[in-house]
């Protein structure tokens, strides 16, 4: 083969590593989902007179978590999460007071920063923080009376991956969502609530594909 014919080949080949290489960066961009379970421990919704208030008692948590990776580093994260805790007044004297029932459903989607490849080479942990925004829709009941509100909530979280194999690992994760609940949305009342945080704490099984 001529010196030429080399060079041609040569030139054909790096042209399709060039071209190869955009499309293996697209292949290695992953989806996952992480089913899981959990606990959330909520703030106090209202303070009222006299060292009252009205919050929603901890409750089990559950939900699935969606991430699409845009680097080996960094993911979009989307989330959905369910909790149905009891919704409870504070009295003086007489403690905790059952109020009604509530159901909570959590949207919410952000971005997800994972520490370098090779930070945690020695251990297969690979810790990661989040942070985003969505909301938190409510449907109350007391007895006979009814009501729906929906918020928005801003959320910041840290957690790890446990890796098992390749494309498996158990996540551990706590979250704070941050949000004021409408009351006049849900009861009429034109009443201000106090921003609160509910924690969420939680444990699930990621799933890469």
């Amino acid at each position: 083969m001529s010196r030429s014919a080399v060079r041609a080949s040569a030139a054909r080949a790096l042209a399709l590593l060039a071209l190869a290489s955009p499309l293996a960066a697209q292949r290695a961009a992953t989806f996952g989902v992480t089913p899981y379970a959990g606990y959330m421990i909520s703030g106090k919704a209202l303070q009222g007179p006299l060292g009252t208030d009205v919050s929603n008692s901890a409750g089990a948590l559950f939900g699935a978590q969606l991430a699409l990776k845009l680097s080996p580093n960094l993911a979009v994260v989307g989330n959905v999460g369910y909790t149905d805790p009891e919704v409870r007044a504070g009295v003086p004297i007489l403690g905790s007071v059952h109020l009604g029932s509530s159901k909570i459903w959590l949207y919410d989607a952000g971005l997800q920063l994972s520490l370098p490849d090779g930070a945690t080479a020695a251990l297969p942990i690979a810790p990661y923080l989040e942070g985003g925004v969505g909301s938190m829709r409510y449907e109350v009941s007391s007895g006979p009376l009814s009501g729906k509100a929906t918020n928005v909530a801003w959320n910041v979280g840290a957690g790890a991956d446990v890796t098992l194999a390749p494309n498996f690992a158990v996540r551990l994760f706590a979250k704070d969502y941050i949000g004021r609940f409408d009351f006049k949305d849900a009861t009429g009342l034109d009443v201000t609530g106090e921003t609160a945080h509910h924690v969420a704490f939680g444990v699930g099984l990621r799933l890469d594909f």
